[in-house]
């Protein structure tokens, strides 16, 4: 009796398996029909917009830039525990 439930068993694998098999290669058509051109990648791989940029680089045209500027380059070179209130909620 187990020797029948066995070879049944393994039966209905086999089957599984042919019909994973089958539904795999029947999708693949369909894979590589909603393949993007080379136009639509590039165009999803360039940035959307700029971000910030954390060099030096400053707006000369623009005070309150500069001001900015010096006010931060002046907080460079003091440590975290000399800063008021005030210049904290600024950084903020």
């Amino acid at each position: 009796m187990q020797r029948q439930y066995r070879k049944l068993r393994l039966f209905a694998l086999g089957q599984m398996l042919a019909i994973a098999a089958l539904a795999g290669v029947m999708a693949e058509p369909t894979r590589a029909q909603n393949q993007p051109s080379e136009q639509e990648i590039i165009k999803a791989l360039t940035p959307k917009a700029k971000t910030r940029s954390i060099g030096t680089t400053r707006s000369i045209s623009n005070p309150r830039a500069a001001e900015d500027g010096r006010f931060i380059d002046g907080l460079r070179t003091r440590s975290t525990r000399s800063l008021t209130i005030v210049e904290r909620e600024k950084v903020a």
